[in-house]
């Protein structure tokens, strides 16, 4: 059975496009695992400048009279609790909004 030219040719750019659509499958790929990797440390370096504030000797006075003698809070002491409380609860939407989208992956579902 004889093949005409016209016939390899088809055939090679049939298997030419599969290649090209493989490696931009690939890519797509890549490009979604590096995207996640991304948000992820991102959420985690959010987190950790956070967890820093606390770090603070002098801002640990703030949450320990908030327990110990919240009447004798002063206002700059309310004031650094809001803006460390506002960071906690902003984090925390951040990672509720990238569960809800699927790019981050719940400690709980991996159970």
């Amino acid at each position: 059975m004889f093949v005409s030219a016209r016939s390899w040719a088809e055939i090679g750019s049939v298997l030419a496009l599969i290649g090209g659509l493989a490696l931009v499958a690939a890519q797509i790929k890549q490009s979604t695992e590096i995207t996640g990797i991304q948000l992820t440390t991102s959420v985690n370096q959010d987190w950790r400048a956070v967890d820093a504030t606390r770090q603070s000797e002098e801002f640990a006075r703030a949450p320990a009279k908030s327990i110990e003698q919240q009447q004798d809070l002063t206002f700059v002491e309310f004031v650094e609790l809001d803006a460390y409380y506002l960071g906690v609860t902003d984090q925390l939407a951040a990672v509720a909004l990238h569960l809800e989208s699927g790019h981050r992956e719940s400690s709980l579902e991996k159970f």
